[in-house]
């Protein structure tokens, strides 16, 4: 009987660790279990990390070409020189553009221009206008005339600068000042189609033949002087001088058959 006794304890010993011990598998098995959770968790974050950094935008400037180079500074340079400092497509006038046709045609095409001399003013047909919109900002508008003069003391007073009628724009064709232009510091390619520009804008009454070109291959030939930016300010009849920094956001656009670029919109910093 004792050893039959004996016999069914051991029995029931045994029966009791081996139960712990598919207890303590079970455990250990969901403790691993955790720690492949945490291991997923881990590999997780470090593909997000990974597909963060490689969305993020690239510098591509660096390895354009001289005459690509060329092209965007001359891109940025049409709005610099008629002093547009600010523009977003998402939150425009009709006004601003129109301005913007009318002093970029005047400067960039005379040929376009016609002298009225009935009225003694110059006229741009609408179809000019349009197409410059077009061109540089992918946008169409309404034609009417922009501008109106409200102030007394000016000689146009109860006019507008730019007058729309019979399928022109009436302008009397006065800007003067230093000439701008932009050059290109660098260009984020963002991933979705659109390029994030920073530039410099420098301003000059003797300027370099080649203005458009990188600035370290200006010809400064007669004693040109580039004051740059971080410079005490310079004289604009000596040379180039530093005026503004801005950035902008551009995209590719198909125009006459080409592709170039339309502004989405630009910041004076």
């Amino acid at each position: 009987m004792k050893g039959r006794a004996l016999f069914r304890a051991l029995a029931a010993a045994l029966c009791v660790l081996l139960i712990m011990g598919f207890a303590g598998c079970e455990t250990g098995s969901g403790n691993s279990g955790a720690g492949d959770g945490s291991k997923d968790t881990q590999t997780e974050d470090l593909a997000e990390e990974s597909e963060a950094a490689s969305t993020q935008p690239v510098d591509i400037f660096p390895d354009m070409s001289k005459a690509d180079h060329e092209t965007i500074h001359t891109f940025f340079s049409n709005f610099s020189e008629v002093a547009m400092e600010n523009f977003d497509s998402s939150d425009y006038t009709d006004a601003e553009l129109i301005e913007f046709a009318v002093w970029h045609t005047y400067r960039n095409n005379e040929d376009l221009i016609i002298y009225d001399s009935a009225e003694g003013n110059l006229k741009i047909p609408e179809s000019v206008i349009a197409a410059a919109i077009e061109k540089y900002f992918g946008l169409q508008v309404s034609n009417q005339s922009v501008g109106y003069v409200d102030n007394p003391n000016y000689y146009n007073y109860g006019t507008y600068n730019y007058e729309y009628r019979d399928g022109y724009y009436y302008f009397t064709g006065a800007m003067g000042g230093a000439l701008l232009w932009s050059q290109v510091t660098s260009l984020l390619d963002n991933g979705d189609g659109t390029y994030t520009a920073s530039m410099d804008v420098y301003q000059g009454q003797s300027v370099p033949p080649n203005l458009y070109e990188d600035i370290d291959d200006w010809d400064l030939s007669g004693g040109l002087k580039v004051t740059y930016k971080g410079e005490p300010e310079g004289d604009v009849w000596e040379g180039p001088c530093y005026y503004y920094s801005a950035t902008a956001v551009i995209s590719l656009h198909e125009y006459g058959g080409e592709t170039t670029y339309k502004l989405i919109s630009i910041r004076r910093e």
